[in-house]
């Protein structure tokens, strides 16, 4: 039996890359623990969901693991999925074995790693353009949606089935809870008979799921892969979501209303600067501008990785009614909604076919395996 310690840093790591290779560790035989790495997007509900899934130890990291614990021979693979590798590269020095990670792109410290896994093709060769060689194991993110429990049924009949992302952090979901009522009540004046189901982060707290529905919304928590599976459109910001409608090939559009800007966490140095009593303000006013500026590529993966706009992507002011009138064109639109099934499709088989994505979490193991023997 091998023991392996997974480092994870926020809530789509967690979710949609540690939770399929822990399912998969297991089905092996084998230990795994997660250690939650510090992070600025945490919902601090990470350890619970993990464990209500899995009989295994979740913890943050402490004091104890970077200095007290045993040495050599503790775990056969230190695995980690998102942060600042210098974490991972340190506690592979102290438990003396291999350090493996999984990344969507270039980082600090790759180049000391046994094993660097990622995605899509297109993916390895921006690594490998740096000077890093790196195995395209298929995305975990589709392993990941194998594991929901798949037991929704939609409501309403075909072309009328939207999804509504409101975010993986409570105060963006507080916030698009009143944007997302009006952006219903817009929908309905187009489409009477239109259902719209809020996709809820993992992590948020059970009482939000009764306040999108008292609101008017279907509310899930539990069943991305169920509700995606028969969905026509989603609304939805960046990230791991827009992989998410990729591997179901679910037509999309990604916004990023203003008024959201000011509620994501700064990076790095900024988001401790932005505290600082007097200045903390300014700071942050700056920061904003530099996010808002930033916002010049793709932000939707499907987007990213075929190097065209496959989702539309809305920046800036987004009203909920002008949203919700494109949304309404895109489902009186079915032959544009099917082309862009068409075009999700022929991406993910130019990349790697579906069914080594499905098995991501299957090759990755597999691969670091053969380079433990």
């Amino acid at each position: 039996m091998r023991r392996y310690l997974l480092l994870a840093n926020g809530p789509g790591e967690v979710w949609g890359w540690a939770r399929p290779l822990l399912q998969e560790i297991l089905r092996r035989g084998d230990l795994p623990e997660l250690c939650l790495l510090p992070c600025q997007y945490a919902s601090g509900r990470e350890k619970e969901a993990v464990e209500a899934c899995f009989a295994l130890k979740v913890y943050p990291l402490s004091i104890r693991k970077l200095l007290l614990e045993p040495r050599k021979g503790h775990y056969a693979g230190i695995i980690q999925l998102g942060g600042d590798l210098l974490f991972g590269r340190y506690l592979a020095w102290r438990y003396c074995c291999p350090l493996a990670t999984y990344t969507y792109g270039w980082k600090k410290g790759l180049r000391s790693c046994s094993l660097v896994a990622t995605a899509f093709g297109m993916m390895q060769g921006r690594l490998q353009e740096r000077g890093c060689s790196a195995f395209v194991t298929g995305d975990l993110v589709a392993s990941a949606l194998l594991e929901d429990p798949h037991d929704f049924s939609w409501n309403a009949p075909e072309g009328r089935r939207v999804v509504f992302f409101p975010g993986s952090r409570k105060i963006i979901r507080e916030a698009a809870l009143l944007y997302a009522r009006d952006f219903r009540l817009s929908l309905l004046e187009e489409f009477p008979d239109v259902e719209i189901t809020a996709l809820l982060s993992p992590f948020s707290d059970p009482e939000e799921l009764l306040l999108w529905k008292e609101a008017g919304f279907r509310a899930v928590s539990n069943d991305t892969g169920g509700v995606l599976a028969g969905a026509d459109l989603a609304l939805t910001q960046p990230g791991t979501n827009t992989l998410e409608l990729l591997h179901t090939g679910t037509p999309g559009m990604v916004a990023v209303p203003d008024r959201f800007l000011s509620l994501i966490p700064l990076p790095g140095i900024l988001g401790g600067l932005a505290a600082i009593p007097l200045l903390g303000p300014q700071i942050r006013r700056l920061g904003i501008q530099y996010l808002r500026s930033s916002l010049k590529d793709y932000l939707a993966w499907p987007n990213r990785i075929g190097g065209r706009e496959i989702f539309p992507e809305r920046i800036g002011l987004c009203l909920p009614g002008d949203l919700a009138g494109e949304v309404a064109e895109l489902l009186g639109n079915p032959e544009r909604l099917g082309m862009m099934r068409q075009e999700l499709m022929r991406l993910r088989e130019e990349s790697t076919t579906n069914e080594d994505h499905r098995n991501g979490a299957v090759r990755f193991m597999n691969t670091l395996e053969e380079i433990l023997e």
